[in-house]
């Protein structure tokens, strides 16, 4: 057929018609966008203690306010809630090196999440609490409270979190929670906040290592629902009061309560015994080691100073608000001689007029300065002073600054501090429980 020509066909005398084109397919319902993985509006704000830090900020969140005040709770009577202090002292072996475990808190040596279930317990809050043995499921858990507008509490490996610089081998030493409120998909970066005043973003990768990093913790996630009912507040402040002075008096083991103070003071100076000071610990970088655990873990490292004493002693002050207990202003003025006794211990462990000694405080003093400032900008920072105190270690380690009877004359100096708490604690305790009798 030539190209261009029609041809003619018989078609009764009409002209053919051309065919309908074919109806289009209804289109398939785009599919649903994927949840979106934050809790919009979060309010941060920094604080003491990271438990503590972190209850205030979800229950200021979810609008609680205490009945006393009309405001938001504060860190301090969440504290006295949990059962306020407590004291502990462990000296271990593990991977080759000695490691001083020096503890304040009520229920410090658990790694479950009792503390925080205790206080929200106490306040009526519902919680719930989900752990995971593999990494998907405690993916899914982080990412269900996540899609239902919660934050969610998440406890693991210290060392795992760039911003509080430790060394990654100390992943399985350091038990530890923050928040995380949001995550961005494009970045896989999570939105963590810490009691620093800023929050931070930690990598995907990173947080699903730092979970399953201490094996007991099981990638534990928790979130918290408002109580049904306005909490008994002043029986929540008692049960609180009744747990410390029980932990206190009644620890089971030597280790723990007001007997931990008489184990430690005994052990700072006994040459004999393998756990004590002069053997276990001898001038070196193990000796260094535990001064800065000492330090550490009474003053820089979310105690609010003074091994929670300071804390504490506020929260008496404020109890007294709720209960009609005149006697809790002497015991608060007990602890806070309590404070000043603890931080004083801990300025021994690292005295100034031992220079290495004495920067090793001022660095750790900065550190911690540049972490509550927080956000991702300081961790550089951090990652610097952490490397100056590795390298005082080193020095420590070749050349410690005192020879054995002087080593010897700062943990006896210690000793008369340690001594000087028990007695203190033991009058603060007691008057306590006649308090509440």
């Amino acid at each position: 057929m030539p190209t261009g020509v029609r041809s003619k066909m018989k078609t009764g005398g009409r002209t053919p018609q051309k065919k309908a084109p074919r109806a289009a397919a209804p289109s398939r319902p785009a599919p649903p966008a994927p949840p979106k993985l934050d809790v919009p509006g979060y309010r941060h704000s920094g604080g003491k203690h990271h438990e503590t830090t972190h209850l205030r900020n979800i229950l200021d969140n979810l609008g609680l306010k205490a009945s006393h005040t009309g405001a938001p709770y504060s860190e301090e009577m969440l504290l006295g809630l949990g059962g306020g202090i407590g004291c502990g002292y462990f000296l271990y072996e593990t991977s080759g090196s000695t490691f001083l475990s020096v503890g304040a808190r009520h229920l410090w040596q658990s790694t479950k999440a009792d503390f925080i279930q205790g206080i929200c317990g106490r306040l009526g809050c519902r919680v719930t609490t989900k752990e995971a043995s593999g990494q998907r499921a405690a993916e899914e858990n982080l990412h269900e409270a996540l899609a239902s507008g919660r934050p969610a509490i998440v406890w693991l490996g210290q060392a795992g979190l760039p911003w509080h610089g430790l060394p990654i081998e100390w992943m399985q030493l350091h038990v530890y929670c923050v928040v995380v409120y949001g995550f961005e998909e494009k970045t896989e970066r999570y939105l963590v906040a810490d009691r620093s005043r800023k929050p931070f973003t930690i990598g995907a990768k990173e947080l699903a290592a730092a979970r399953p990093a201490i094996i007991s913790l099981r990638s534990r996630t928790l979130f918290v629902d408002p109580p049904n009912r306005p909490p008994d507040l002043a029986k929540a402040i008692k049960d609180g009061l009744q747990a410390c002075v029980f932990s206190m008096m009644k620890p089971g083991i030597s280790n723990l309560g007001l007997p931990s103070l008489q184990k430690w003071a005994e052990l700072l100076t006994n040459a004999k015994d393998v756990k004590g000071w002069p053997r276990a610990l001898p001038p070196g970088a193990a000796l260094f080691d535990a001064l800065m655990s000492c330090y550490g873990g009474l003053e820089t490292q979310g105690t609010g100073g003074g091994g929670f004493r300071t804390m504490y002693a506020a929260f008496l002050d404020e109890a007294r608000g709720v209960l009609p207990v005149p006697a809790l202003g002497d015991v608060a003025a007990r602890f806070r001689d309590s404070a000043a006794a603890w931080t004083g211990l801990a300025d021994a462990s690292l005295p100034d007029d031992v220079p290495l000694l004495g920067e090793a405080r001022g660095l750790m003093r900065l550190k911690a300065r540049l972490f509550d400032e927080g956000g991702d900008a300081s961790v550089p920072r951090i990652v610097e002073v952490e490397e100056k105190l590795a390298a005082l270690r080193d020095r420590a380690a070749s050349a410690f600054p005192l020879n054995a009877p002087q080593a010897l004359d700062l943990l006896a100096g210690m000793r008369k501090k340690v001594e000087r708490i028990h007695e203190i604690e033991s009058g603060a305790i007691e008057a306590l429980r006649l308090a509440i009798a």
